[in-house]
């Protein structure tokens, strides 16, 4: 069952990435811009005490840019975690290791170096666009 769910995920995940940046973009600010949970929740994330602070400035910039590079950065990372070999979760959980030792012991550690070059991967798409708007 776990593996259908992964597949149905990783194709919402495909899918959305058809989806325009404009619409990836303007989504947000329209939601941010009315009086919504979800828009006082953001402000209160960002530490901003007056309703629309979070458009038009620095965080909304970065929020922008990270929900354009989300679907790459699934992808990627899915990518990432699907190499650790099976047999090696299931020895640390035949040692006694629960479901989150397995994850923080054997997971994590062996993905970090992926996960760290493709963090550095979406910072330079990010910085690339940023850089090109901006100039």
């Amino acid at each position: 069952m776990q593996g259908h769910l992964s597949i149905v995920l990783l194709a919402a995940v495909v899918v959305s990435s058809f989806l325009s940046i404009v619409v990836k973009v303007l989504g947000p600010v329209v939601d941010l811009l009315e009086q919504r949970p979800a828009q006082q929740d953001a402000v209160l994330a960002w530490r901003h005490h007056r309703a629309g602070t979070i458009v038009g400035n620095i965080p909304g910039v970065i929020l922008g840019s990270s929900i354009t590079t989300l679907g790459f950065a699934i992808l990627l990372f899915y990518s990432i975690v699907v190499t650790v070999p099976r047999s090696l979760e299931e020895a640390a959980e035949i040692h006694g290791a629960s479901r989150a030792g397995v994850f923080r012991q054997v997971v994590m550690p062996l993905c970090l170096p992926g996960i760290a070059a493709g963090a550095l991967m979406i910072f330079n798409v990010n910085m690339g666009r940023l850089l090109v708007d901006r100039g």
